[in-house]
């Protein structure tokens, strides 16, 4: 646009100029300088405000759910308790576990000298004690087991055994009605910032502040 003012303009003073060769050095000098000051050369920064979006929380009073806390309860349960006669078998028991975790603890006393032996479900022997007497805490997985007390000599008094399987359990929490709180609502909302451009600007837009 501004090219083509000064296009106009040299055409309208080179009408105006036949004949006037002073008038003719001097207004090419200013047309010339006009020319110069016209040219966008230099690279100006402006600001402009600009509008965008963005997710905030809100957090208003709501009703939230009370919870109690977990519990762990112990459990245990009597595997074995009984003074019976030695025989030449002895006492077998048998129990599975269904606990993730527990113990099988306990005391045993024999007559004579012999041992006591945990089987798992596959017939091998996970745990034994030899003696007259002793006391077991044996840690334990889920799965079936068997146990066997017996002495191998004497077969002529009682033997005792006592046995009990111990584990624990987590309760879960439960509701217990509800309490005033806070709940956190995310709303969009409008905000605007200044950023920085750049443009070319000519030195009579810089002079003027255009």
């Amino acid at each position: 646009m501004w090219l083509r003012n000064i296009a106009r303009f040299i055409l309208t003073a080179s009408e105006w100029l036949k004949g006037r060769p002073l008038w003719g050095g001097v207004i090419g000098a200013v047309v010339l300088i006009c020319i110069l000051f016209a040219i966008p050369f230099r690279t100006v920064p402006y600001p402009v405000v600009e509008t965008y979006e963005d997710i905030e929380i809100r957090w208003e009073p709501c009703q939230v759910p009370e919870a109690q806390p977990a519990a762990v309860v112990e459990r245990e349960v009597t595997v074995y308790e009984g003074e019976p006669y030695s025989t030449p078998n002895g006492i077998t028991v048998s129990f599975a576990v269904a606990a993730e975790q527990a113990r099988l603890a306990g005391n045993f006393r024999l007559p004579a000298p012999g041992g006591f032996y945990l089987y798992s479900s596959t017939g091998r022997i996970i745990y034994e004690q030899l003696g007259t007497e002793g006391v077991v805490d044996i840690p334990l997985a889920s799965g079936e087991y068997r146990v066997l007390l017996r002495e191998g000599v004497f077969w002529g008094g009682n033997m005792r055994l006592s046995l009990k399987l111990r584990w624990t359990e987590v309760l879960g929490a439960a509701d217990s009605g509800e309490i005033s709180g806070y709940c956190g609502k995310p709303v969009t909302v409008e905000k605007q910032h200044t950023v920085t451009r750049y443009k070319k600007a000519s030195l009579w837009q810089t002079i003027f502040g255009r």
